[in-house]
């Protein structure tokens, strides 16, 4: 089984950054589901504090995912 799926994973984090780069977006993994969306989206964004990239981005969005409902459930500027 992978690690996450862009059909399956329930929370997808995208990155804003400044024009003429490339967004960054991750997606939750699949074994997390299970777990409370506010739970999800403090672990990637804390995991994601050390990523490289973080640097970059503006404004970080989380949205409850599958593809084709995408809910916004939080950001950060």
């Amino acid at each position: 089984m992978p690690f996450f799926e862009k059909d399956k994973s329930k929370i997808k984090m995208v990155g804003l950054t400044p024009a003429g780069q490339a967004n960054i977006v991750w997606f939750s993994p699949l074994s997390q589901n299970n777990k409370k969306s506010e739970k999800i989206v403090d672990g990637m964004f804390r995991r994601f504090q050390n990523d490289k990239g973080f640097a970059s981005c503006r404004v970080i969005q989380f949205y409850e995912y599958p593809y084709g409902n995408e809910n916004l459930i939080a950001e950060c500027k």
